[in-house]
């Protein structure tokens, strides 16, 4: 089996991934071309257009944010459940890494994801194993960076006492 983009030779069994049209492509061209889809999705997210969440968003504004993110990027999901598992990942993972106690909304949407990993699962793997997921995940890490920056600009330095 060849590969679609470059023509290297591949072991039948497993190709490493496919092209936009779903041709097989060799690790190299699939490294590339996802290196491509996340310059394009990064593209959309230009500080003309930037997406920011509240410092602690509820379900109802990652859901907003989700959509905003996959309908403005164009995203196309096979089916429902695959887009469901996408955002319920991100928001897993989003929520776990800066949920700031049990009081907040992102410890309550925590809560309520459908998402459960596996004992010896990550962030990095799940964004590894679903690409859409772990780009809505880096767009959500992005969105509540820009927010916790414009929270500390408001506030102003701190004061040592």
């Amino acid at each position: 089996m060849a590969c679609a983009q470059c023509g290297a030779t591949m072991p039948n069994a497993c190709p490493s991934g496919t092209d936009q049209v779903g041709e097989p492509v060799c690790c190299s061209c699939a490294s590339r071309l996802r290196d491509d889809a996340m310059r394009v999705v990064n593209a959309c997210s230009c500080e003309d257009d930037a997406r920011i969440l509240p410092s602690d968003p509820s379900w109802a504004e990652l859901e907003d944010f989700a959509a905003e993110v996959v309908h403005g990027c164009g995203w196309e999901f096979e089916d429902e459940h695959a887009e469901r598992f996408a955002f319920h990942g991100a928001v897993y993972w989003l929520a776990s890494e800066y949920h700031s106690g049990q009081a907040s909304e992102l410890y309550a949407a925590l809560s309520r994801c459908e998402y459960r990993p596996g004992p010896l699962e990550t962030a990095a793997s799940f964004a590894e194993a679903d690409f859409e997921g772990g780009m809505l995940l880096e767009a959500m890490r992005d969105a509540l960076a820009e927010a916790h920056y414009h929270s500390e600009a408001r506030q102003g330095p701190e004061v040592q006492a």
